[in-house]
Order: structure tokens, then C-alpha cells, then sequence
């Protein structure tokens, strides 16, 4: 004996069956429908053809709403991704800006500033091609919940000047109250470069080498749009900062592996806790050139993202600065 054939019972078939069930019910109905008692075989027919349209008119409908919600979903991810890339370039032109000025004005105190008398202080510089074995009496651990390093600008100092309508000399004021020395061809007293070439990094208080003082040039390349630097007002800030960066283990982390196009960077503990993209983005926008807790991940973007949501729902995500520090 023959079997018989499996019934498909798909939604596609259980819609057209239902549909048939009501124009049946609608025949034995005449009050209800349009036909009369005496309809015939081809009337009833145009009424399922009729009721068979209109169902598939709907399914279509539902069909062209889900392609639309599709679409518009993508073009929000499109939107921004693209907000994030005109940040990025704003960011990147600024920065180059700033550079070429410094090059401007290097060229012009070279010609027109004499040459001071005073030997100036070397500054240091370390490298993370051979990371030294970190002190654990001066290194923080990383984990999500550890305290955030508050490091004291120093005392406070009362601002004050002169009357107004008095001749000011040079030679009136004493050293201290000059502050920093800034060499020729430099804009600040202090730079730190925290990506530059081959991965080095430190403090520098030149632009371009002066006599025995290294310059921030010699390991920063402007046209490198992987490399940071910031300048700094003084150069107790820019230790204040760059030890930061040091001692919350950061520049072991960003040493230990080369950067990849998949990975991004998660800050738990900081400025501005978030999911970044990139190293430059996590130094210049999520730490703003401080300290902080920092997990490597690799994957998407809105993946990171989705572990920083949860991170932060569960309480575990920390902003250790209220406002944007002055530098």
C-alpha cells in the first residue's frame, strides 16, 4: 500500500488554507458577501481568487515593511560609522595643523633668537621595543575596579600682575617666576609622545633637538596618522600625565602585541569610559592623554561596545575625571 504524500504545513500554506476557509464560510453566509443565494461555480471561484489577491497583497506589504526596517537600520550604521571617520579626520587636520605652525615658528626663532647661555636639561626618553620588568611597589594592577592614580598638579599659586601702564623688562623678572623655558623652534615648555616611531614614547621639553636637548621630532613623524603627541604648559603637567599613562600599565599593554586592524580598546576606568576603535582614539579621546583601566579586544566595534554595556551595567565602568583637564 502506497503511502501518502507528507503534508507541507508551512505559514505560507496555513495563510492560503485559512483564506479558503473564509470565503467557504462567506458562501453559506449571503448577507455577508456580495453574491447572491443562487451563485454559480465561476462566481465562487472569482471570490477565492479575489480573497487569494488580497492575503498576498498583504504578505507582500509585510514583506516590503521588513526590507524597509532592513534598509533603515544599515543606514543608521552608515551614518555612524561616517561620523566617526569626519571625527577622526577632523582630528587627524588639526593635529597637522598644529605641527606645520610649529614648523613655521622653528624656522623663525632659529634665525631671529640668539643663543641662551644655559645649559639646558636632558630629558628622558623610554622605548617599549624592551620593556623593563615593572616595580610592583610602583605599579598599579589592572583589573576593573582598582583605584584610579590622582596624581598633585602641586601647590596653589595665586595668579597675579602689574599695574596697568607700567614698562615691563626681561631682566626685572627672576627665574621662577619665568616658569619652563621654551627653546627656539618649540611652541610649549614640554611635549609627550605617546606612540611614535617603532612604538617609542616619553617626555621631551624641545620640538627639534636644541644643543644637547632631544627633541619630540626625532621620534614623531606629523604625516605618521598612527602617532600621538600632546603639548603641555608646563613640564611638571606633562610628567604628571605621561607617569599616568606609565605606571597604569598602558604602554605595556600597547607594547606587547602590534597594532591590528581588529583590534579595539575598552576603557572601564578613566576620562571617558567607552569602546574605541583605534590606539589613537583610545589615547587622544578615552584616557584624553591620562591614565586608566584598559582591555585590548579583538573583534567589531559594536562588539566592544556590547562588552562595555555590560561592563557598565553591572556597575563595573568608572569615570575617574569630571571635566576636561587644562593643558
Amino acid at each position: 500500500m502506497a503511502s501518502s504524500p507528507t503534508r507541507l504545513d508551512t505559514p505560507a500554506r496555513r495563510r492560503r488554507n485559512e483564506l479558503i476557509r473564509l470565503a467557504m464560510m462567506s458562501e453559506t453566509d449571503c448577507e455577508e458577501t456580495d453574491l447572491p443565494n443562487n451563485s454559480t461555480q465561476p462566481d465562487r471561484q472569482a471570490l477565492f481568487e479575489q480573497v487569494l489577491k488580497r492575503g498576498e497583497a498583504l504578505a507582500q506589504t509585510q514583506r516590503n515593511l521588513l526590507q524597509n526596517e532592513v534598509q533603515r537600520r544599515m543606514a543608521e550604521e552608515l551614518l555612524l560609522d561616517l561620523e566617526s571617520q569626519v571625527k577622526d579626520n577632523i582630528d587627524e587636520l588639526t593635529q597637522q595643523v598644529n605641527e606645520v605652525n610649529i614648523q613655521a615658528a622653528e624656522l623663525k626663532r632659529a634665525i631671529a633668537m640668539p643663543t641662551p647661555q644655559s645649559t639646558p636639561t636632558r630629558n628622558r626618553i623610554l622605548t617599549s621595543s624592551a620593556p623593563s620588568m615593572p616595580d610592583p611597589a610602583k605599579t598599579r594592577p589592572i583589573t576593573p575596579l582598582s583605584t584610579p592614580i590622582r596624581t598633585q598638579a602641586g601647590s596653589t599659586i595665586t595668579p597675579s600682575r602689574p599695574p596697568p601702564g607700567i614698562t615691563l623688562r626681561e631682566e626685572d623678572e627672576d627665574e621662577a617666576s619665568k616658569g619652563d623655558p621654551i627653546y627656539p623652534g618649540s611652541k610649549s615648555p614640554a611635549y609627550v609622545v605617546y606612540i611614535g616611531k617603532e612604538g617609542k614614547h616619553g617626555v621631551f621639553y624641545a620640538w627639534s633637538t636644541y644643543n644637547d636637548v632631544i627633541g619630540a621630532f626625532s621620534i614623531y613623524q606629523p604625516t605618521c596618522h598612527t602617532h600621538v603627541i600632546r603639548s603641555f604648559s608646563t613640564r611638571q603637567l606633562a610628567h604628571q600625565f605621561y607617569d599616568e599613562f606609565l605606571e597604569s600599565g598602558i604602554a605595556d599593554l600597547l607594547a606587547e602585541q602590534n597594532p591590528t586592524k581588529d583590534e579595539r580598546f575598552i576603557v572601564v576606568e578613566g576620562v571617558a569610559p567607552a569602546a574605541y576603535k583605534n590606539r589613537k582614539s583610545l589615547i587622544m579621546d578615552g584616557l584624553q592623554f591620562r591614565g586608566g583601566v584598559v582591555y585590548r579586544y579583538i573583534g567589531t566595534l559594536e562588539g566592544a561596545r556590547s562588552q562595555f554595556n555590560k561592563w557598565k551595567a553591572q556597575g563595573l565602568t568608572q569615570k575617574t575625571y569630571d571635566h576636561r583637564t587644562t593643558f
